[in-house]
Order: C-alpha cells, then sequence, then structure tokens
C-alpha cells in the first residue's frame, strides 16, 4: 500500500536490480520458459504476479504496523494499520501502463480498532488520525525500464532494462520490487515489495494473473497529523497480505470503514473524487 502522495510518486518510479550477476546467479534455479535475465520475461511476469495480463483490474489486501525510527532509540511500534491497493497493467506499446491507487486507515495496537485518536508517545499530545487515500496514478512499464511523463526526480530504473530479481524453488516464485526514489526537491524514499506466487503460474503462457501473497516494507516521515513538527525520526511501514480479483476478500468490518470515509470509491477507484474538506494523509505530500 502506498503511503501519501510521496509514496504513489514512489510507486510511479518504479525500481529494480540490474546489472550481470544477479541475472547469472538467478538463472540458474530458473525454471524453463522463464529467463530472469531477460526484461520482456521481466516485465510479463511482473504484470502476471502484480495484476493481469489481460488488463482486468485487481486488489491488495493488507495489514500491518507502522514503526518509528529514532536515531538512537529502539525502533517501537506506534500504530496499525489497514490498507487496499487498486492495480491495473493495460498493454501499451511494448510494455504496460500500470495504474495504482491506495486506501488505508490506522488501527489500535490492542484491539484493532479504528483509531479515532492517538495519544502521541513523543508529544503528549492528542492527535486526530487521518485515512489515506492516494490519486490515481499510472506510468509505462516495458522492458526498457520505467517512464513517466513530468517526473524530475532520480529513480533507480529510469529507463534502464527491466531486470528483477527473482527467486524459484520448486513451486515456489519469488520477486521483489526494490522502489527507490530521489525526488526534485531532495527527499528521498524507498519500499520494497515481497511477492511470492506459484513457479507453474508464471511460466503457464495460458495464465495471464497468477495468485500471489506478498509483503511490503517502506520508509516515510512523520505522519503530518502526528504534529511532530521538526523532531528527527521517521517511520517504517511494514504489512502482509494478498492479491485478489475480487473485493469479496475484504473484511465486511473493513469494507464499511473505506464507505463511511470514502462513500463511493470502491466502486469507481479510477474516478472517485474525495469528499471536499476531508483532510487525508495523501495531502500531506
Amino acid at each position: 500500500m502506498i503511503l501519501n502522495r510521496r509514496a504513489a510518486i514512489i510507486w510511479a518510479t518504479g525500481a529494480a536490480l540490474s546489472g550481470m550477476a544477479m541475472p547469472r546467479a538467478a538463472s540458474a534455479s530458473a525454471p524453463r520458459g522463464f529467463d530472469p535475465g531477460d526484461p520482456s520475461d521481466n516485465l510479463h511476469g511482473l504484470a502476471k504476479v502484480m495484476g493481469d495480463l489481460n488488463g482486468e483490474p485487481n486488489w491488495m489486501i493488507g495489514e500491518g504496523r507502522i514503526y518509528a525510527l529514532v536515531h538512537g532509540e529502539m525502533p517501537v511500534p506506534l500504530f496499525g494499520v489497514s490498507g487496499l491497493r487498486y492495480v491495473k497493467f493495460v498493454r501499451e506499446g511494448d510494455g504496460f501502463r500500470m495504474s495504482v491507487r491506495d486506501w488505508g486507515f490506522f488501527t489500535d495496537l490492542d484491539t484493532g480498532a479504528v483509531l479515532e485518536s492517538y495519544r502521541n508517545p513523543y508529544t503528549g499530545e492528542t492527535n486526530t488520525p487521518a485515512p489515506l487515500l492516494t490519486r490515481l496514478s499510472s506510468w509505462i512499464m516495458g522492458p526498457g525500464g520505467q517512464h513517466m511523463e513530468g517526473y524530475t526526480g532520480e529513480a533507480w530504473l529510469m529507463d534502464r532494462p527491466l531486470l528483477l530479481p527473482w527467486s524459484f524453488s520448486g513451486e515456489d516464485a519469488a520477486v521483489t520490487l526494490e522502489l527507490l526514489v530521489k525526488y526534485g526537491h531532495g527527499g528521498y524514499g524507498a519500499e520494497w515489495i515481497n511477492m511470492l506466487a506459484r513457479t507453474s503460474d508464471v511460466v503457464d503462457a495460458d495464465v495471464t494473473s497468477a495468485d500471489m501473497r506478498y509483503s511490503w516494507g517502506g520508509y516515510s516521515p512523520w505522519a503530518r497529523w502526528m504534529n511532530m513538527g521538526d523532531r528527527p525520526g521517521r517511520t517504517f511501514w511494514n504489512s502482509t497480505g494478498r492479491k485478489t480479483a475480487s473485493l469479496d476478500y475484504l473484511a465486511p468490518e473493513v469494507r464499511s470503514v473505506y464507505d463511511r470515509y470514502f462513500p463511493g470509491s470502491l466502486e469507481n477507484p479510477e474516478t472517485y473524487e474525495k469528499t471536499s474538506g476531508l483532510t487525508t494523509t495523501s495531502d500531506e505530500e
């Protein structure tokens, strides 16, 4: 799940490992019919594992925790997070136009209930958490790398061969999407999406969308709603979840929270405009 607008740009500037050593090492365990050193195989494998080659939309449903990272102090969990990502790959030229949008809300560590107020352990203040909704972002992902019109920062995989770190062990196929960026204003961002699918799904030409489970981690500044001012530190987000073509897998109590904050958004994920006046975490960047 994307954290905020800054993290949305991280997604829109996708990155992956390159160089010859990694593909050669991965090729030793690669199954017949898939070459980790071939950018085209990487592209179609990514689209199949994360989305659908036929252009059908998918959802990534996850839950996790957010931790405080302060130099010289032990990392500690602050609160939980429930996240939802809309993903779609549509063929365009020799690649795909990839579209993503994210929803999220924060939860109590002990009860799992929606966090309506938060006693900030660093400031002593009581904060009001803001839900998360990003704008729809889209960009081209092709064998020659990723391209997003108008992006002025740096990304690890801007216009370079798409070579991802794959690992195969029997029927387990794992791939990590490392998204590492430096923004035009000098800030930086990083997130890691570790995806696990079946090897047979990855190599079978008749399969257009692989079953997938994932773990996700990413860095972000303090949430603005925490009112941390210039206090040093940042947060680390960690979650696990699964990909699904249907929101039937979304727990009813979770669905009701999204419907309360953003009514109609899940039915219209590409066109929904958030309610005027509602502050969200995504407004921060």
